[in-house]
């Protein structure tokens, strides 16, 4: 019977894995070395018995018994004798690597069971124990409750997690509205902020539409006049009474923009052409 066989050991199991795994691994290494020695042997074997044979058609001229009929027995036999030879051990040969293929390919089958059936100890063993313990007799209403008592701390755990995730979410949106009116009332009290960035225009050159950082507060971009640092075009109307050599530097109006010295001349220069025109 199942329930009384010999219990599950992981150890002894492991054991059984590895050398299967050990004689697979030995038997894949024998047979591709045979397969390297019958490579060679279908060269060399070939091409000794030829020479093998020239020096015996040598010798037998060598010594006048070319016209021997012991001679020309053994020249005619020779050819024959070899090939026979060369088939019996390249048949012998395969015989030998088809086995060894067969004797991997039963280990391999041998390994996936024990695998198989390692799976099915592990995925199971719990229904086992379960139907060992109620297999003599017992009621098995016990374990329709312990199954049912399972599946509710499973309905509870996941139902707990729902709730978790829908508490987090509202305490999200309630501390965005929250925040929110903390702002709405920050600024009625102190006022809004006329230095931020929302309440005040960029400063984009006309000719190269380089940004120039942003206009004073209260200012539109064409109210603010200066010289682009990169191409050098004076941006901005000129307002009356204002001094067309006086224009603002593009470091009061932008702190991360530096002005190169070789740029300012050429801007300057730029400044003195577009002033004479305008004259």
């Amino acid at each position: 019977m199942f329930f009384k066989s010999k219990s599950f050991d992981p150890d002894t199991f492991e054991k059984q894995l590895r050398e299967i795994s050990k004689d697979i691994s030995k038997n894949e290494r024998q047979l591709k070395s045979m397969q390297l020695n019958v490579s060679s042997y279908r060269r060399v074997i070939p091409m000794y018995t030829v020479s093998l044979y020239i020096l015996v058609i040598a010798y037998f001229y060598l010594r006048g018994m070319l016209h021997d009929q012991k001679a020309i027995l053994v020249l005619i036999a020779y050819p024959f004798v070899i090939f026979l030879l060369y088939k019996g051990a390249m048949y012998l040969s395969n015989y030998l690597m088809n086995w060894k293929k067969s004797t991997i390919d039963k280990l391999k089958q041998r390994h996936e069971e024990k695998l198989a059936v390692l799976k099915e100890k592990t995925n199971f063993e719990r229904t086992k124990e379960l139907l060992v313990r109620f297999s003599n007799g017992e009621d098995i209403k016990e374990l329709e409750k312990e199954i049912k008592k399972a599946n509710l701390k499973k309905e509870e755990y996941i139902q707990r997690l729902a709730n978790e995730q829908r508490d987090m979410k509202n305490l999200g949106q309630r501390k965005g509205k929250d925040g929110k009116l903390y702002d709405n009332l920050f600024n009625l009290m102190m006022g809004e902020d006329e230095m931020g960035a929302d309440k005040r225009y960029a400063l984009i050159c006309h000719n190269c539409l380089q940004h120039n950082g942003l206009a004073p507060p209260g200012q539109a971009p064409n109210e603010v006049r200066y010289i682009c640092p990169k191409c050098g075009w004076v941006n901005g109307d000129q307002k009356e009474g204002q001094s067309p050599l006086l224009l603002p530097k593009i470091q009061d109006l932008k702190d991360d923009v530096e002005v190169d010295p070789a740029k300012d001349d050429h801007s300057s220069k730029s400044n003195n052409t577009s002033d004479a025109s305008s004259k």
